[in-house]
């Protein structure tokens, strides 16, 4: 059963990246995540909304993110980031651990979100993440 479910939509603007970092940390407070915990949520979550924001849209459509957030009873966080774009394939992007990788400016969302996420899915071709974050007891 959800307890709290709340959905936002963004225009895709750097602007909408630190509107949901705030709006997360909210929710941290409001739901007593332990800070170690708060932080990889924000770095996970703040990961998915930049790719969104940079990457996430089709031209001619509407420039456009999502943000779903649920909480559930048994104690899992949920993130679900949405954008108007036509996805990518998540499953084969380069390792930003590869020594080759290892200077380039970008590439560490995907490897980041993974890390830091109890469960992360990407759906609709890659234009939908799910970040799953367990806080353990009631």
């Amino acid at each position: 059963m959800i307890h709290t479910c709340r959905k936002m939509s963004l225009p895709s603007e750097v602007q909408s990246i630190r509107e949901v970092d705030k709006f997360v940390e909210e929710l941290c407070g409001e739901f007593n995540v332990p800070d170690s915990k708060c932080g990889e949520i924000r770095v996970a979550v703040k990961e998915a909304t930049t790719n969104a924001v940079y990457h996430g849209y089709t031209i001619g459509r509407a420039r456009l993110f999502f943000v779903e957030f649920e909480f559930a009873e048994d104690s899992i966080l949920k993130f679900v980031i949405t954008d108007t774009g036509k996805g990518f394939d998540h499953e084969n992007i380069p390792d930003p651990s590869d020594s080759s990788n290892l200077k380039k400016d970008t590439g560490r969302g995907v490897f980041l979100m993974k890390k830091l996420a109890d469960r992360c899915t990407f759906n609709k071709g890659g234009s939908e993440v799910v970040l799953e974050f367990e806080l353990g007891g009631s």
